[in-house]
């Protein structure tokens, strides 16, 4: 028997691993920052909890660490094939965005 060889692109699997940039206005940004805060702040303030019950506590913080995750890919990531807008150049007009993004396509996908 003869074994079969794949012949996978390189260029796809290259292409995919480009980080996805966050989303330049200002909720996005100020969100970004405060996320690790967060973060912490909740390991920090369940520390004691955690060293006496790990499971317990971590089955707790695992729905509010889950919330603030789905909170970042809404409020920091573009939407699935939404591609982020072209920088603008030195004296042009900003186009007026869709007031109300489509939010659940964010949701959903």
């Amino acid at each position: 028997m003869s074994a079969s060889i794949t012949n996978a692109k390189p260029e796809l699997a290259i292409a995919s691993l480009k980080p996805i940039d966050i989303l330049s206005s200002q909720y996005s940004l100020l969100y970004a920052n405060l996320q690790p805060v967060l973060l912490l702040s909740i390991v920090l303030v369940s520390f004691k909890s955690l060293v006496n019950d790990p499971v317990s506590t971590l089955l707790g913080l695992a729905a509010p660490i889950a919330i603030l995750q789905a909170l970042y890919c809404v409020v920091c990531l573009p939407s699935a094939g939404q591609t982020p807008p072209a920088p603008l150049k030195p004296g042009q007009k900003k186009k007026a965005a869709k007031p109300g993004q489509d939010v659940w396509a964010k949701v959903v996908v």
